[in-house]
This record gives C-alpha cells, sequence and structure tokens, in this order.
C-alpha cells in the first residue's frame, strides 16, 4: 500500500503512537478466499515507525 504510506505516517504522527497496525479487508467478488490471500507484513513509514499491515 504504498500511496497510503503517508497517510500512516501521519495518522501515527497525531496519535503520537510509534507503532501501528493497519488491517485491509479485501472485498472484492474476484477475491482469492481468505485462507489463500491473508498476509501479514511489517512496513516501514517515511519517519521510520513500524507499521504491521494485515491483509485479509
Amino acid at each position: 500500500m504504498p500511496g497510503s504510506r503517508l497517510e500512516k505516517d501521519d495518522y501515527l504522527d497525531r496519535m503520537e503512537l510509534s507503532t501501528g497496525t493497519l488491517v485491509v479487508f479485501d472485498t472484492r467478488p474476484q477475491a482469492a478466499p481468505v485462507h489463500e490471500h491473508t498476509a501479514l507484513s511489517e512496513q516501514t513509514a517515511p519517519s521510520g515507525r513500524s507499521v504491521t499491515l494485515l491483509r485479509v
């Protein structure tokens, strides 16, 4: 979710948080079954904060 990296960073800054978690739900009709596309990854925001991304 490269386009939302700054948005996540701004939110963490406003909330005065050093880390965060973003959950993204794929509700598209053509999406693979949830057990096939669920993924957990770590990203680094532009400020260096750690963001955990959960795609469901």
